[in-house]
């Protein structure tokens, strides 16, 4: 997706007006329910790129949507965005404003793989020990991939640290044939 400048702009003015207001923990749980409407309801989707409706049109389905069940700052967003032809933008808006939250609030997206579901407490306890090693509030989020043999992998940002047993062998072997 392709960030546009003022999509940046709006992000930060939500964000900063949610700091004044002291509302940034709601405000960024709407945000996150607005972004997974988005990616799964095609009729919101396509209503937010149809260039065939009208301002007043999107006001009214706006109004209904949102008007009495969000957060008066993103209603006011959405206003906003009406009014300017962006409402084409929300969805980079949204993503912008999470990126934002995540750094005002230390925390750190960690991608743990495993060959089968984790149990919650091994989650945990590799979150408790990421905390402790890097001073950061850990996000995690956890995948399963059938073809690693044993162990996990950890993807913290663009670093992937992998201690699945078939790259402890692969080391292994390397070792052995330097040796």
């Amino acid at each position: 997706m392709i960030i546009h400048k003022a999509a940046k702009r709006y992000a930060q003015a939500l964000f900063e007006l949610s700091i004044q207001q002291n509302t940034l923990d709601p405000v960024h749980k709407e945000i996150n329910k607005i972004l997974n409407l988005i990616s799964t309801t095609k009729e919101l989707s396509a209503f937010l790129k149809d260039p065939e409706l009208s301002p007043e049109q999107r006001q009214k389905i706006v109004d209904v949507l949102f008007k009495d069940h969000a957060h008066p700052l993103i209603y006011k967003l959405l206003c906003l965005l009406i009014r300017k032809n962006r409402l084409d933008l929300l969805e980079s808006v949204s993503e912008i404003f999470v990126n934002l939250y995540i750094e005002y609030k230390n925390i750190l997206r960690v991608t743990v793989t495993a060959p089968e579901s984790l149990a919650e407490d091994q989650i945990q306890s590799i979150c408790h020990k990421l905390k402790s090693r890097l001073n950061k509030e850990i996000q995690p989020t956890a995948e399963v991939d059938p073809k690693l043999i044993g162990g996990f992998k950890l993807q913290l940002g663009d670093l992937i640290y992998d201690f699945s047993i078939q790259t402890q062998l692969e080391k292994f072997k390397q070792n052995v044939i330097h040796a």
